[in-house]
């Protein structure tokens, strides 16, 4: 994270959705060259941040989970996202089994993505658009509470 400022995250930094992403809006790369290297970097960020902030990385204001829609004009389909997610899910066990200190924003996820029932995603994502959902198990920082 660089800026130009006197103060820490408190120009184009402080407007972006803090979204510390684990690889898997990358899900088109065949070779997952870069969703691996995100997942890993992810992975890696907490400690990263430690040394800038000290242990106060883990107060940084976490949102909710989000949600990944795969539209109906989706490059992949929702069977080509599960696969890559599968993989990805792999290699996230893979990772953390070699480096057990490893963390994501000071938590350890039990999965990286669950597919939700078409019945469960419709009435908030309606049907005419989107032929999947998945709840993902990426955060965001609050990036004004980190800039302090």
């Amino acid at each position: 994270i660089i800026d130009q400022d006197s103060k820490p995250l408190n120009r184009e930094n402080l407007l972006n959705e803090g979204k510390i992403h684990l690889g898997l809006a990358y899900m088109n790369d065949p070779s997952l060259t870069t969703p691996s290297f995100m997942l890993k970097a992810s992975m890696r960020f907490c400690k990263s941040l430690e040394r800038c902030i000290g242990n106060q990385s883990h107060q940084v204001g976490l949102s909710n989970h989000f949600y990944y829609l795969a539209a109906k004009d989706s490059f992949l389909n929702p069977q080509q996202l599960t696969k890559h997610y599968r993989k990805m899910e792999e290699l996230f066990k893979t990772y953390t089994s070699a480096h057990p200190d490893w963390n994501y924003l000071g938590t350890k996820p039990m999965y990286l993505t669950r597919r939700i029932s078409d019945k469960r995603s419709e009435d908030p994502f309606g049907k005419e658009v989107i032929q999947a959902a998945f709840e993902i198990a990426e955060y965001s920082v609050d990036t004004e509470m980190l800039g302090k």
